[in-house]
């Protein structure tokens, strides 16, 4: 069992991939998907002036529509986990359809990461309907560069893949 050095295309995807992961990781944990002057809202937390209280404090009752956001994010760090540790072990074992599971786990988890931000959004815009309140913050966009990094991976996996077997 030796490494096996990828090539230029592949190291390409797994950095998309890693960087999505690191990304939507942050953007999850972080508490600036809703941002004003005093409060910043995550998913997890609300932070005023440096104090942070878990979001149950403020909403005794969290909707089923914010817990699917936090599921949709959590089942999104699954998938580009995972994407990255079959990118791995193609590194060490030899399997043609390695590539291809791994674009299959790019896309999964940007189709979590969109339903993740879409779902959020849609859902805030029926609650302010026009009244104002804070705007999409830091944590919200890390999400959807994550999503659009993971969906540039699988098409680069599948690439390497076809690449890889021209050249054989």
């Amino acid at each position: 069992m030796e490494f096996k050095t990828p090539s230029a295309v592949f190291i390409v995807a797994m950095a998309c991939t890693g960087l999505a992961f690191i990304l939507q990781i942050v953007g999850l944990a972080t508490p600036g998907w809703l941002v004003s002057d005093v409060v910043g809202t995550g998913l997890w937390k609300v932070c005023r002036e440096g104090v942070c209280v878990d979001i149950g404090t403020i909403l005794p009752i969290i909707p089923d529509w914010f817990i699917a956001v936090r599921a949709l994010g959590i089942v999104s760090v699954c998938c580009l986990a995972g994407c990255l540790l079959v990118s791995v072990a193609s590194c060490v074992f030899e399997h043609s359809y390695f590539p291809l599971i791994c674009a299959g786990l790019a896309v999964a988890g940007g189709l979590c990461s969109l339903a993740e931000f879409a779902t959020f959004a849609a859902k805030y815009a029926d609650v302010v309907k026009g009244k104002g309140g804070p705007d999409f913050g830091y944590s919200f966009a890390l999400t959807i560069v994550a999503w659009l990094l993971a969906m540039m991976a699988c098409p680069v996996f599948i690439f390497a893949k076809l690449r890889k077997q021209s050249a054989n």
